[in-house]
């Protein structure tokens, strides 16, 4: 058990499902590796409930960006789940918060309520945010830092699933946790995991930044290197048709 998970879990304000599978995750957490596999049928006996009924409530959480849902295989056969309990993020419903506000990406834009990555490994960047703003936690194997605000970690992985054909984030250095810290508080609706998700959706119609118009193709470190880049693409420049340059 890891008393900084539970620590953390505790103080989410959730719904009575949500809240009891976060806190049986949270004491299901290795404390000195972070490891996180329960399968769905020993969170249902630790809860008390249906198999269904913790799947719904896993898929509640990670759409509200508390945690981050791995699949695991092994040639061809399902493994349990590895979960990743975002223990650097608070939000409006905790003791903790800062308000979060709606996503909304382009006049059409939708956010799904399920992001879930499938690979066969663990590693994952973590989040990170200013010194001063939150405690350090542990180093995951691309060097990042698991620290308060900006959930690093849940964005990239929705990025992952959103545009599984752009470039792949493999290592997250300092300048751009910097970058994709600067552009989560530039705007207070951006302060949720679910906008950058309907963002990736929506790039996700644009012929142009998915690479079938010409060799260019977005990638995360990209979007985020400058306010104007992700400006763009908000504003729908490389949609419809329309041809945008690199910045």
């Amino acid at each position: 058990m890891s008393f900084e998970a539970m620590a953390w879990a505790v103080k989410w304000k959730l719904p009575a499902q949500q809240k009891l599978v976060l806190i049986m995750l949270a004491n299901r957490t290795n404390a000195d590796t972070g490891r996180c596999d329960p399968s769905h049928k020993k969170l249902a006996t630790d809860c008390g409930m249906s198999a269904d009924s913790v799947k719904r409530a896993i898929s509640g959480l990670e759409s509200a960006g508390l945690l981050t849902i791995i699949r695991r295989t092994r040639e061809g056969v399902s493994l349990p789940n590895h979960y990743t309990l975002h223990l650097g993020v608070v939000g409006a419903d905790s003791t903790d918060g800062w308000v979060h506000t709606a996503p909304r990406v382009g006049a059409d834009s939708t956010t799904k309520q399920e992001s879930k990555q499938e690979v066969e490994t663990d590693t994952s960047p973590d989040g990170d945010m200013d010194a001063d703003e939150g405690e350090e936690g542990q180093k995951d194997l691309l060097g990042a830092k698991s620290i308060g605000g900006c959930p690093h970690e849940a964005i990239i992985a929705a990025y992952h699933k959103e545009l599984p054909n752009c470039p792949e984030v493999r290592g997250w250095s300092k300048k751009r946790q910097d970058h994709l810290r600067a552009r989560w508080k530039e705007e207070p609706c951006r302060q949720t995991v679910e906008w950058w998700r309907g963002l990736f959706e929506w790039m996700r119609d644009s012929d142009y930044l998915m690479g079938k118009v010409n060799s260019f193709q977005v990638s995360l470190p990209w979007l985020i290197k400058s306010e104007e880049n992700l400006l763009k693409v908000i504003e729908g420049t490389y949609h419809n048709n329309r041809k945008g340059e690199q910045g």
